[in-house]
């Protein structure tokens, strides 16, 4: 909890004072800058916890092995941005979503193209930011302490409730729901950088291809297409100013993808016993039989 209340306070307060000291447009890219800045602080505070009072390799926190772990970043971002495509597109089709005219002082199309490209790398340090949070720290810190289940629900939780959406039920689900994936994949992989490249491209698709509100935050001013909901349609399919993460569409998707990979993590524990033993096995293993010990 210290290093938690540590990490918001910096985090928070690092972008609170580049808002002051340099006024800028809500949602446009020097906004993503300074949320960049502020989530960079927050992963120096991990880093210097880990590696000055806990006395242990940063790559403890998932991120060993980095060559074979930007590859693995990269193949993240693009399945996360399918899996956002899948609540979004279904919405798109069935008319729920529709593609809106570019607002006054934003740019959309292949004029914005560049910038949008430019922003991933600021996502990634976002979304980054928070997987070295909560499955990288909490999630390793506990997993060993208490039962594998209550190691994956505790982060998860606090995550949910970091966004602020305990009295919103769809946003809830959805969130919480993302939250027990992500652990699932880092338990399975024994690796942060896939989920962080997941998340990334999430956020970022979401954001920047989609031109959708990402959990109830400005839209962005530089977007490929725009996406709004039909007039007609129920903010609880949609999400509403919420964006897609508020609404059914994507909380169904993200609870069958916790379930696959859920499904996933049990199959490969089950392999391990019979598996060359490795680096990384071992670990990862002992994590599943956590599970399924408590089962």
């Amino acid at each position: 909890m210290i290093v938690i209340g540590t990490l918001l306070v910096v985090q928070i307060g690092t972008i609170s004072a580049l808002a002051i000291a340099f006024p800028v447009p809500d949602g446009s890219p020097m906004s993503q800058v300074q949320e960049a800045i502020g989530d960079a602080a927050g992963i120096l505070v991990i880093v210097l916890w880990v590696v000055l009072f806990e006395r242990r390799a940063i790559a403890r926190l998932g991120l060993h092995k980095p060559a074979r772990g930007i590859g693995n970043l990269l193949v993240g971002i693009v399945a996360g941005l399918a899996l956002v495509s899948i609540p979004v597109l279904f919405l798109l089709f069935t008319g729920a979503y529709v593609v809106v005219d570019t607002p006054a002082g934003t740019t959309s199309g292949f004029s914005a193209l560049p910038m949008v490209m430019a922003m991933l790398a600021l996502v990634v340090v976002q979304g980054g930011g928070e997987e070295v949070l909560f499955r990288g720290f909490l999630l390793q810190n506990q997993v060993h302490k208490v039962p594998a289940w209550l190691a994956v629900l505790l982060p998860a939780f606090v995550f949910t409730v970091v966004h602020q959406v305990l009295s919103k039920p769809l946003p809830f689900i959805t969130i919480f729901a993302y939250a027990v994936f992500a652990s699932l994949i880092v338990l399975r992989n024994n690796s942060l950088w896939g989920i962080m490249g997941l998340h990334a491209g999430w956020n970022w698709a979401m954001g920047y291809l989609y031109g959708i509100q990402v959990s109830g935050l400005p839209n962005k001013t530089e977007t490929i297409v725009n996406l709004a909901p039909a007039d007609d349609a129920p903010d609880w399919l949609t999400g509403g100013a919420f964006g897609t993460e508020g609404g059914l569409a994507a909380a169904v998707t993200i609870v069958l993808a916790t379930g696959i990979a859920y499904l996933s993590l049990r199959k490969r524990a089950r392999a391990w016993p019979d598996a060359p033993e490795t680096p990384r096995a071992p670990a990862v293993a002992e994590q599943a039989g956590t599970t399924s010990a408590t089962e």
